[in-house]
């Protein structure tokens, strides 16, 4: 059989949340060119009312662009010459915000039948299935016959020329029961209505309209320009067009804007975690034509740690000690670099090497660490060997004292912001103004070094409810290579030494669909906010609207992507868990009521309760969770 195919929100959607919402950016452009008085919404309701005044005066079933334009020129105060450029500039928007749904571009052949209800010429249509890559073979208007799929009369003419067609459309009646009614077998297309997250940014009143469906607007044409026959696959895609992509876009947008205001020289994204935001801020650099350079720079824990420190004091043993969920003797070691068998004289505990060492065998090896010379010499030693070329390296990359520099990173605590100050301090490099830094949040902060600045998306306290989940907001920013863990010279340069060229697992897990899509909605969002000079200043609001809702209430479909996914506590990448890991229903009881210790604190709760439990038994106890947070919230606020 022959297939035929509505056209919008099946074939082609809107990088807006509902169609009429267009017009709104339509009053931007015609009051820019002074052609109208009244504002952007004022013309959008305008632009509504004609097309429901135009319908009711109609004879047909249909009307043209024409006759809405004849009521408008009674509703605005338009100079009869400009009523065809208005036209003309309403065409060329809906082109430009149009976007393919390739779920079902894919489908089509020069076959292929098109069927709209539209004021739209065919000519129009044709250039935006054109633009869009949709092949066909006819196409009905409804603008053109003036009879509707609505009113079944469009397929009537459609049947005269086709027979055997099977129809797939986005509206249940006029594309799914009026066809059936008529003998033709149909399809009706659901994945272009609003997911629920769509829906929560359009339906917030707080946000303003044109920025909340542009970026509800946004979320969907992502969501929909690509399709994965493989579940896994497909849910990382919706995730990240839905949750990841607007939320690290905020982020970014909102680093390079306080940059701008602070008069920064330079932005560097530290890798790995900047991979994905370096990307999002080249893409909007380019858009708005900044005059700050941003770069890209290989660094970590264990590239800047150890070659910045200078003694064995309580600051150094606070990164050497760091209490991760396993810690043992050789964990240690290999975080200075040194060998067990080197300090094992020393050590007076029975304790095995690879054991897990308990609270008080963890502060018996710091009190050892900070009074054994022998041990301090042997890790300064290190550090000093190390110490040259990552100097190198940061002059290299453009570090200088008179510049005004910024780094961006996602946080927890600005440990690593404090060792990278100590090494330009060490090199001479240090900037007069300090070094500011960027971080989506810093929960348990260290002191700034010397002049620096922490400069946090998220502030704590008024965000403490979704800062829970350093291990997932480290997956949204995973990078295609491996971590640095070092620095070489070679043919006369430094360079940077990756743990692996390609952070393997990860790609295996769909991290090429995750920045994908990213990558697709900053590009749609960044286009918009500068044609249209609109100014987002609620970016923790928009952020904290999804991330609430996905991180606290997950969907099971996601919260099952990341049973696949490991993530790595501790700097040197020894040992993983899983983000969602499979729970009993003892142990759900045990989290909520009684603070489970023995569970990995680095899995995603809510994710891992979600994927476990059947039918609706997840939602509540995830609503039994988020009631004991709450209390507990509120005593230590009673307690302040």
């Amino acid at each position: 059989m022959r297939k035929s195919f509505d056209i919008f929100d099946t074939l082609i959607t809107r990088d807006v949340y509902k169609p009429t919402d267009i017009f709104i950016f339509l009053g931007k452009k015609l009051r820019d060119k002074k052609i109208i008085e009244i504002t952007p919404f004022e013309f959008m309701k305008k632009r509504i009312e004609a097309e429901k005044f135009a319908r009711i005066n109609s004879n047909f079933e249909e009307i043209t662009l024409d006759e809405i334009y004849l009521v408008l020129s009674n509703l605005v105060s338009f100079n009869l010459e400009d009523i065809n450029e208005v036209k003309f500039l309403e065409e060329e928007i809906e082109f430009n915000f149009s976007s393919p749904i390739e779920e079902n571009r894919r489908l089509t052949s020069y076959e292929s039948i098109l069927i709209s209800d539209t004021y739209f010429k065919k000519e129009f249509l044709a250039s935006l299935l054109k633009k869009n890559n949709i092949s066909y073979r006819d196409i009905f208007v409804s603008s053109e016959f003036r009879k509707t799929k609505h009113h079944g009369s469009l397929y009537d003419e459609v049947i005269k020329a086709y027979n055997d067609l099977i129809h797939s459309g986005n509206d249940l009646y006029s594309d799914y029961m009026i066809p059936k009614a008529k003998n033709i077998p149909a399809i009706h297309y659901s994945n272009s209505s609003p997911s629920r997250y769509e829906k929560l940014i359009y339906e917030n009143s707080h946000i303003p309209f044109d920025i909340k469906t542009l970026i509800a607007g946004c979320m969907k044409s992502t969501r929909l320009s690509r399709h994965y026959e493989d579940e896994h696959l497909q849910a990382i895609h919706e995730l990240s067009s839905n949750v990841i992509a607007p939320f690290l876009f905020l982020y970014t947008y909102w680093v390079i804007k306080q940059a701008q205001i602070i008069g920064l020289d330079k932005l560097f994204f530290i890798a790995r975690d900047g991979q994905i935001l370096y990307e999002i801020a080249k893409l909007t650099k380019k858009r708005f034509n900044l005059n700050i350079e941003i770069s890209y720079l290989y660094g970590s824990r264990k590239a800047w740690h150890l070659p910045a420190t200078t003694q064995i004091d309580e600051e150094a043993l606070d990164w050497i000690l760091d209490p991760t969920f396993f810690l043992s003797i050789n964990d240690i070691c290999k975080r200075v670099d040194i060998n067990y068998e080197d300090i094992k004289s020393e050590i007076k505990t029975s304790v095995q090497p690879d054991k897990n060492l308990t609270y008080d065998e963890r502060e018996e090896i710091k009190k050892l660490f900070f009074s054994n010379l022998r041990i301090k010499n042997l890790i300064l030693k290190k550090a000093r060997e190390k110490r040259e070329l990552v100097i190198e390296y940061l002059k290299k990359e453009g570090f200088e004292k008179n510049k005004n520099i910024g780094i961006v990173d996602v946080g927890w605590r600005g440990r690593q912001q404090v060792s990278l100050s100590k090494l330009l301090q060490l090199g001479n490099i240090y900037p007069v103004n300090g070094l500011y830094g960027f971080y989506i949040a810093l929960t348990k902060s260290v002191s700034p070094y010397n002049k620096d600045t922490f400069i946090t998306f998220f502030d704590k306290n008024k965000y403490s409810d979704i800062l829970y989940y350093p291990g997932l907001y480290e997956s949204f920013v995973a990078s295609t290579h491996g971590s640095c863990i070092g620095y070489n010279k070679q043919n006369g340069e430094i360079v940077p030494i990756l743990r692996e060229e390609k952070n393997k697992d990860i790609l295996d897990w769909g991290l090429e669909v995750q920045h994908l899509a990213i990558k697709i909605f900053a590009d749609k969002i960044s286009k918009y906010i500068h044609e249209f000079n609109i100014h987002i200043d609620n970016e923790q609001k928009i952020s904290y609207l999804l991330l609430a809702e996905f991180l606290q209430f997950p969907d099971k479909k996601y919260s099952k992507v990341y049973k696949k996914l490991r993530v790595y506590e501790d700097q040197e990448e020894l040992r993983y868990t899983h983000l969602c890991v499979n729970l009993s229903v003892n142990q759900i009881f045990k989290i909520i009521f009684l603070r489970d210790r023995s569970i990995n604190h680095n899995i995603w709760i809510e994710g891992s309760i979600s994927a476990s439990v059947n039918n609706y038994f997840d939602k509540i106890f995830l609503k039994l969770l988020k009631i004991r947070k709450n209390i507990k919230k509120l005593i230590r606020k009673l307690k302040k």
